[in-house]
């Protein structure tokens, strides 16, 4: 079979919606749960994206018979995400603090993803610890596929233990939650969520549903576009019936926690394999619609979709907090922004990129004497438009900024009490001192916490940071709004007073018992604190219970 023969339009459309299960899933902490949905989990789109990844290589590569078309399904490989992934990475070095070297090098190298801590398979672009999961995939995708119908059942046992003994492994050692992980101690999701070997069976299963699809198209099924389209709603519904079967796994304890964790977040891959296979038939008329070429074009930017919207997440962040009453407009707006930069990333970086890296590998092997090296205009007209329009969102964004920019910390006179206001009365670092916080109602989806500080000598805040923790039972982490105390970083001189406002979704507060106050400049290095009464974390983190009151209008 050649590759890249039949297209599978369907699935390709189908990754747009994968994709876009990701970036709801990142961005309800930003825009909050109405603009997600919570009935099912959302980050199992990368579940799904897995899957189809080993369909699609082996439908598009059922043998690789020599070394040159191993070579050259590398090449491919390669092609595919190593280019959109050091751009991502170079964009998020200009926007964010520099990790440290050693992080850096594993992430430019896809290797991140078997470092067991969050510093290190989170560097830069956060979702990009999936390429390292997927480049492991691709390692093993040739000895994978190799003598399949001979071996394939050794080799879906194999990939089933790795994943097995990543869980047993999770439950062996008592490993803390995600929630509960530091930066710098291995977590239960490192080792069931991260890991390529925990994720390796998701890859196989996608290979075995390919083997079913290809034995399969050869009998005359005969169905009609009425009974294909059933039989897709179907595979739908059963798809959502899974995923939201799989929130109510954190009551099953025999599996343990790593297993709880696993299900959690891939426990519908089996759901996904049946609705590739069904819609890669190509029978209903749901198919058709998938089949049309806007759908196929959203699923060939879905991609880049996925690999930049948290740095467009990041950049709109700001302006949420400043503009909440138009939560709305600001969403939408943030969707627009990444298709719009995800388009012009697929065409100024994708095509253009797999065109030059596929050219050299032809050449390298020599296996196609008539093929040239694409014409310069070919490449410097997508890239030139892809650029322009880049570089366009990135100037609106400055544009805006002076417009609607409030400052991060106001000064406020000694005598200025917050309104129903909580004593905390802690000190950070030895110096700057939280003397109150309280928490109220903008608007009915809005809520706004403030705090009061007071340095007890002259303090430059560039660089610190307050992480707030929003703490449900047993004060495991259900959201954080954690920001910058002042971007202007100001010198603050000593026994001044000032605020700090952090707008946020009403919604974050459901559910929350207490709340966690940590301050830093090094996240590994946390400020400690004095005079609090009740503190965790070896007395680096302030923790205060939810101001019964916070209700109450801001305004009053």
């Amino acid at each position: 079979m050649t590759p890249g023969k039949n297209l599978l339009h369907p699935l390709t459309a189908l990754r747009f919606f994968a994709a876009l299960f990701i970036v709801l899933h990142h961005a309800r902490p930003v825009f909050g749960d109405q603009f997600a949905p919570t009935c099912v989990p959302l980050d199992q789109g990368v579940s799904f994206f897995f899957v189809l990844s080993g369909f699609i290589l082996a439908y598009n590569y059922p043998v690789l018979k020599s070394r040159e078309s191993i070579f050259m399904f590398y090449a491919a490989r390669f092609a595919r995400v190593w280019p959109v992934h050091i751009v991502t990475a170079i964009v998020a070095l200009l926007t964010s603090p520099w990790p440290a070297p050693s992080h850096l090098i594993p992430n430019v190298l896809l290797l991140q993803a078997w470092i067991p801590y969050k510093d290190f398979f989170f560097t830069l672009n956060a979702v990009s610890w999936s390429l390292s999961a997927e480049t492991f995939f691709y390692l093993s995708f040739p000895l994978l596929i190799w003598r399949w119908k001979e071996y394939w059942h050794w080799k879906v046992l194999i990939a089933l233990l790795a994943a097995v003994s990543m869980i047993c492994l999770g439950n062996y050692f008592h490993l803390p939650s995600w929630e509960n992980t530091t930066d710098s101690n291995i977590g239960l999701d490192a080792l069931s969520y991260i890991n390529p070997l925990v994720r390796v069976f998701e890859f196989v299963l996608g290979i075995c549903t390919a083997s079913v699809y290809r034995y399969l198209s050869q009998f005359d099924i005969g169905w009609s576009r009425a009974q294909a389209t059933l039989l897709e709603i179907a595979a739908v519904l059963l798809t959502i019936l899974t995923l939201r079967f799989c929130l109510f796994l954190s009551d099953v304890q025999w599996i343990g926690h790593a297993g709880i964790v696993y299900m959690t977040h891939q426990g519908g891959l089996f759901a996904c394999a049946m609705l590739i296979l069904v819609f890669a038939f190509e029978r209903g008329w749901i198919s058709r619609l998938l089949s049309l070429p806007f759908a196929v074009r959203l699923g060939e930017i879905s991609f880049s979709m996925y690999m930049i919207h948290m740095i467009v997440l990041d950049r709109f962040e700001p302006f949420t907090k400043l503009l909440q009453g138009h939560l709305v407009v600001m969403f939408f707006c943030y969707l627009a922004a990444c298709l719009v930069i995800s388009y012009s990333t697929f065409i100024a970086i994708e095509q253009p990129m797999r065109l030059i890296f596929l050219s050299f590998a032809k050449r390298y092997i020599h296996t196609d004497g008539k093929w040239s090296f694409p014409s310069i205009s070919t490449l410097v007209k997508p890239i030139a438009f892809g650029t322009a329009i880049a570089l366009g969102f990135f100037l609106t964004e400055v544009l805006a900024k002076p417009y609607i920019r409030m400052r991060d910390l106001v000064a406020v006179q000694k005598n200025d009490q917050l309104p129903q206001a909580t004593i905390a009365h802690a000190t950070f670092n030895g110096n700057l001192e939280m003397e109150q916080f309280h928490i109220c109602l903008v608007d009915p989806n809005t809520a706004e916490l403030s705090y009061v500080l007071q340095p007890q000598a002259q303090v430059k805040l560039q660089n610190v940071q307050m992480a707030v923790h929003l703490l449900g039972s047993s004060r495991v982490i259900a959201g954080v709004l954690d920001h910058n105390i002042d971007n202007g970083a100001p010198t603050l001189e000593a026994s001044s007073r000032w605020r700090r406002n952090v707008r946020f979704p009403s919604a974050k507060l459901q559910g929350i018992d207490e709340i966690g106050f940590s301050m830093y400049t090094d996240v590994k290095n946390l400020y400690p604190i004095d005079g609090a009464a009740n503190t965790d974390w070896g007395s680096r983190r302030l923790i205060v219970p939810v101001p019964q009151n916070w209700q109450h209008n801001c305004a009053n």
